[in-house]
């Protein structure tokens, strides 16, 4: 009989043997692992008695978007419907009913997760390989401020304590993230990761947003900039402060989806090869989903 749980009381050392089933998921270690299950927000394992042979986790801010990580079924139970199983009980799992958007990425499984409603067709994903960096390319994050014109001084944040209905203004700038209400936006400051800031005096004028376990994946979410600050590199500070954060150095993988940026991303060393990202959208499914 196989049963699923989202409980996290057991050894992440089971985790290892399966990981190394999975091109992308082999070589780490049991101490990361470990780290990896403590610092995820939700993780799903299927056991046949004593034995793990499958898994699923996810990253999520609770309130709008979550990303998927490592969907592992063991070669000798795959057929059996369990990545179905494991899919569909993250999209309906009672922690995540507010989440309005799932995101994932896959090498060669798109068919797979088409038929599980995730579509390749609005988004692109992409990745930022730390392996694949400079050491040169990236200078470390700091606290100074950057001059993003003549007449601009911009202040950095990665601090929460700021009046967080402040942002509504700016998420109405972008068409992904119009609507959200002060209270949701409240609730997403408070169960994300990292969120950085971007502050001309007293007037916030970009931000973005960091979702992670912080060893092995990050994805990151809402990069804005308010319109009358285009052309100023806001926006690649802001891609560059994240990826330099101290508290990220261990992540290997950072992930992100875009509409209509995909060249801005690839100037900053993200490339849209290596998998295909999809999403999952509540709105769009069927209450039947």
């Amino acid at each position: 009989m196989i049963t699923c749980t989202d409980r996290k009381d057991f050894d992440p050392a089971a985790l290892v043997p399966l990981f190394e089933q999975a091109p992308w998921a082999c070589g780490r270690t049991v101490a990361g692992t470990m780290d990896m299950v403590r610092q995820t927000d939700l993780f799903l394992t299927a056991w046949d008695d004593h034995r793990l042979i499958g898994c699923g986790r996810v990253l999520t801010d609770y309130v709008y978007r979550a990303s998927i990580w490592d969907v592992i079924v063991d070669p000798m139970y795959q057929g059996q419907d369990i990545g179905s199983e494991i899919i569909h009980r993250v999209l309906t799992h009672p922690t995540l009913q507010r989440v309005e958007l799932f995101w994932l990425c896959t090498r060669d499984k798109q068919a797979f997760y088409e038929s599980l409603g995730f579509s390749a067709r609005e988004q692109t994903g992409m990745v930022w390989d730390r392996k694949k960096q400079s050491v040169t390319r990236l200078m470390p994050w700091c606290h100074h401020d950057v001059p993003a014109s003549r007449s601009t001084m911009v202040t950095w944040m990665d601090r929460k304590d700021f009046d967080h209905a402040d942002l509504v203004p700016l998420f109405e700038q972008s068409p992904w993230a119009c609507g959200r209400t002060v209270a949701g936006t409240m609730d997403v400051v408070r169960q994300t990761d990292l969120l950085l800031t971007a502050w001309d005096d007293h007037r916030l004028i970009g931000c973005g947003r960091v979702l992670t376990d912080y060893v092995y994946r990050a994805s990151i979410w809402d990069v804005i900039v308010d319109p009358m600050y285009h052309g100023q590199d806001v926006g690649s500070e802001i891609i560059h402060r994240l990826l330099t954060h101290p508290t990220l150095q261990r992540v290997e993988l950072f992930w992100l989806c875009t509409c209509d940026k995909q060249a801005f991303y690839e100037r900053l060393g993200f490339s849209a090869r290596e998998q295909t990202g999809m999403v999952w959208n509540r709105k769009k499914q069927s209450s039947s989903c």
